[in-house]
């Protein structure tokens, strides 16, 4: 707003039309928290997180193979979602495999945050870039050769963070 007012071109109409967007998201993310309380009240009623950690144990898989799975799970689901609803969503069935496996869950949700935004700029469908295409008028193309570094940059920082936990955990660890 005080950009707008500064620009001068903040007046009443553009005023409620920003009222109006902020209404509908904001609606929109109350949805979301609201369906993901019931999901999560499921999952807690018909034992689906404890039926997937037990299955997911018995396969015999190295928990390290099984994060990189769960971590490809969730850049793929930062192709087509928000960050809040990703978490939202998968956290409560994820989490207690990934604690079974012996993962530390705060350094899993450090991880999972880094990789849900990596998968928003990610292309073919990375979210945060089509936002920015339609603002700066720049072609998808160029934007997304452009971030394409930031990508490999961030895959690489986690992929150090799985191999050495120790780089997320040092400072919690001395609190």
């Amino acid at each position: 707003m005080l950009l707008a007012a500064k620009e001068r071109k903040l007046n009443l109409q553009s005023l409620l039309i920003a009222l109006r967007n902020t209404g509908h998201t904001t609606a929109m993310i109350l949805f979301i928290i609201l369906g993901a309380h019931v999901f999560g009240y499921f999952l807690t009623l018909s034992r689906v997180t404890n039926e997937l950690a037990g299955w997911i144990g018995g396969l015999g898989l190295a928990p390290l193979l099984i994060m990189a799975i769960i971590l490809i799970g969730y850049l793929i689901l930062g192709f087509f979602m928000d960050q809040i609803a990703i978490l939202i969503l998968t956290v409560p069935v994820i989490l207690p495999v990934v604690t079974q496996l012996g993962f530390d869950p705060v350094w899993f949700g450090v991880v999972v945050i880094v990789t849900a935004e990596v998968g928003m700029v990610t292309p073919p469908m990375g979210m945060n870039v089509f936002v920015v295409a339609r603002y700066t008028r720049r072609p998808l193309g160029e934007l997304f050769r452009g971030v394409m570094p930031h990508v490999w940059a961030h895959l690489l920082v986690i992929a150090l963070l799985v191999l050495f936990p120790s780089l997320v955990l040092w400072l919690p660890s001395t609190m």
